[in-house]
């Protein structure tokens, strides 16, 4: 394989290990962008479905707002778990579900939001009795006679037991707002104190307790799963601010801001780490898949046509891929951690619509322009073989660039899309400098061009031109001079000098490639 095609090849590959971490992380912060759009779209439907005033609305304000802002968690965290809102208005039916990842229920939970804390939790704290003669009640000022409580259980699969004396939302999570928590508990507190303390404590009493004693174990003002999930706060005035938003058609982002909602504070420096270690691998993996391919390639080519297969090949190759892997995943990692932070707003608002593909090109130029750079420090390049793995790398990275978002046009909603075209446009990149190298180096052979200095001209004559000559010539720094020595006359020693002829001979010279971007003259 052709030394250019495999720089290209593989700066392709390292190009789209870096790619894989920014589409990553855009597709993470998207997916929590998403939640947010719900919650919004979610409001703004349920205020003009029901014609409600908004101290009635805000209750379903309050169940939307801590349903959506608990899947933004899980959408940070990506953990799988989701809030979802039954369709369901049974008697003691939950407001709130929290499915794992299979769909199977983790918690159920209550919504309630009223205007003071002891409102709220004795809302929570309903049995079935109080609910049958609220309705009762209500029943008889209008004139009418309403059902026995055993037809009002048995409508609603209730047993006429101690169960129907418990909260009517008995197991599940109750939901009140933020600032009324904490005095909701001490009035629960203080009734259970008060039903202790009875000196004849009855039956009766003994099932109150544990009903006020179940609601404040349970008694909370987020949802959550347990695992690091958990909706945002939200007091009674916010959940009006809210509700009044929803019902004027237009919920503005300063108020989901002011309310908690703020993805540059919710996603953290330890999100982002999360996801860029996890994409530094995922590109080490893509990787190293690419870089043994063609090793792979060859070899089955190899046992097609011999019916063996050389295992040096295999570990050769092997070995390569191991050695590309950590410069894919710093790649990786550092592509999605950047892509994160302007995604999140983390730096400012001027670099939220950043393009991750754009992103990744740019890393991945960054870290190559460095490890020339340590090269050239390092005395194993010049500067001239310098420029020339720059002038390569920024247009392979061009093309590379250009092939994966004409591939992402081209196949739009493939997954892997980007990718692919990325490692087509930089194989391309690899040959189209080629090309593109050979026809500025022969202009500068013929012209004399020197390109500001990239491409040296040399224009002394070369050892053989000399040789072949008969010339002499010395070393200016090494030049020693010749030694008088006067004749001396002896006959015995006497001989004659032979004639010869002088021979005519010619040589041709051109200009060519005498090294790295080294023009000068050479023998035809």
């Amino acid at each position: 394989m052709d030394s250019d095609f495999k720089k290209g090849y593989s700066f392709a590959v390292h190009n789209m290990a870096g790619a894989e971490g920014s589409v990553s992380a855009d597709a993470w912060i998207n997916s929590v962008n998403e939640t947010v759009d719900q919650l919004t779209a979610d409001m703004l439907d349920t205020a003009a479905k029901k014609n409600l005033d908004i101290d009635y609305l805000q209750g379903f304000i309050a169940e939307i707002w801590h349903t959506n802002t608990f899947n933004t968690s899980s959408a940070i965290h990506q953990s799988g778990t989701q809030a979802v809102q039954p369709d369901v208005n049974s008697f003691g039916s939950s407001d709130i579900k929290v499915l794992d990842s299979a769909g199977k229920t983790i918690s159920e939970l209550s919504s309630k939001s009223y205007n003071t804390a002891s409102g709220s939790y004795k809302e929570q704290a309903a049995t079935p009795w109080e609910r049958y003669n609220e309705l009762r009640s209500n029943a008889e000022k209008k004139g009418k006679t309403y059902k026995s409580f055993e037809e009002f259980l048995e409508e609603r699969g209730l047993k006429n037991d101690e169960s129907a004396k418990m909260s009517m939302y008995l197991g599940q999570g109750k939901l009140i707002p933020t600032e009324q928590l904490e005095k909701a508990r001490d009035l629960l507190t203080k009734k259970v104190l008060t039903l202790k303390g009875n000196t004849s404590p009855t039956p009766e009493t003994a099932v109150q307790i544990a009903r006020y004693e179940e609601v404040l174990k349970t008694l909370t003002d987020v949802v959550s799963d347990g695992q690091g999930n958990s909706s945002l706060q939200l007091t009674h005035k916010q959940a009006m601010e809210l509700a009044k938003a929803a019902k004027s058609g237009h919920i503005d982002e300063e108020l989901l801001k002011e309310c908690g909602l703020d993805i540059s504070k919710l996603v953290n420096a330890r999100d982002i780490a999360q996801e860029a270690l996890s994409s530094g691998l995922s590109a080490v993996a893509l990787s190293m898949v690419f870089s043994v391919a063609p090793v792979i390639i060859d070899a089955i080519s190899m046992l097609v046509s011999q019916g063996e297969i050389d295992l040096e090949l295999l570990k050769e190759g092997a070995g390569k891929a191991l050695e590309g892997t950590p410069k894919s995943f710093i790649s990786g990692s550092l592509s999605a951690a950047i892509t994160a932070c302007c995604k999140t707003g983390k730096l400012g608002e001027a670099f939220l619509d950043a393009n991750p593909v754009a992103v990744s090109a740019l890393v991945v130029t960054a870290i190559g322009t460095i490890e020339s750079a340590i090269k050239l420090a390092t005395g194993e390049i010049d500067q001239k073989e310098m420029a020339r793995e720059l002038m390569q790398m920024y247009v392979t990275s061009a093309l590379s660039y250009a092939g994966g978002t004409a591939f992402a046009v081209i196949f739009d909603g493939f997954p892997l899309a980007y990718m692919l075209g990325s490692l087509v446009g930089g194989i391309i990149g690899g040959l189209v400098y080629k090309a593109a190298e050979n026809i500025l180096l022969s202009f500068c052979i013929n012209t004399g061009c020197t390109f500001f200095g990239l491409v040296d001209q040399n224009y002394s004559l070369p050892q053989s031109v000399f040789d072949q000559l008969g010339l002499e010539h010395f070393d200016f720094t090494n030049f020693e001079y010749d030694q008088f020595k006067y004749d001396k006359f002896e006959p015995e020693r006497f001989s004659y000098e032979t004639f010869s002829y002088p021979k005519f001979g010619l040589t041709v010279l051109r200009r060519d490639l005498i090294g790295v971007c080294n023009v000068g003259y050479v023998t035809a």
